[in-house]
């Protein structure tokens, strides 16, 4: 993996994946916290209830609300959604970058 790429791997509750090979930051809005996560961030474990929104430098990924688990170590962020409670999960703007089947 290149030092200057922040990769994002999403797992989607209907079983899809996709990955955002060129990632800025990840927004997370949950119950009992709020990050912002942007490459060289500190290795971080957690469960969001609550609401994630992806941007890279050509796409946008969102989920309104859910509880899903997350892993950020290495500029790799690894996000499972478990539960899609605000409607389908997906790319707000742009296209998928790399999926995977």
């Amino acid at each position: 993996m290149l030092n200057d790429v922040f990769l994002v791997d999403i797992i989607q509750s209907d079983g899809n994946a996709v990955t955002i090979q060129d990632a800025v930051a990840v927004r997370i809005v949950s119950r009992y916290y709020n990050l912002l996560i942007m490459k060289d961030y500190m290795p971080i474990v957690g469960e969001i209830d609550g609401s994630v929104a992806i941007i890279g430098k050509t796409s946008q990924y969102a989920m309104k609300s859910g509880l899903a688990y997350f892993i950020n170590c290495n500029n790799k962020f690894t996000l499972i959604i478990k539960e899609d409670r605000g409607g389908k999960s997906g790319f707000v703007s742009g296209t998928v970058l790399g999926a995977k089947a």
